[in-house]
């Protein structure tokens, strides 16, 4: 599981906190470095938050 955290640091508060899941079975360290960005890039599509 892998979270992503956008943090105000003026005011030390959380602004938003993405999250996303998935697999790294490999040992390659790129192909474990494309998954990750993969994963990172998977999450911030998320960001910005729609309003409800």
């Amino acid at each position: 599981m892998l979270f992503v955290d956008f943090i105000d640091a003026n005011k030390k508060e959380l602004v938003w906190q993405g999250s996303g899941t998935g697999y790294l079975v490999t040992r390659n360290v790129d192909k474990k470095e494309a998954r990750i960005k993969e994963f990172v890039a998977k999450t911030l599509e998320q960001y910005p938050p729609t309003e409800k």
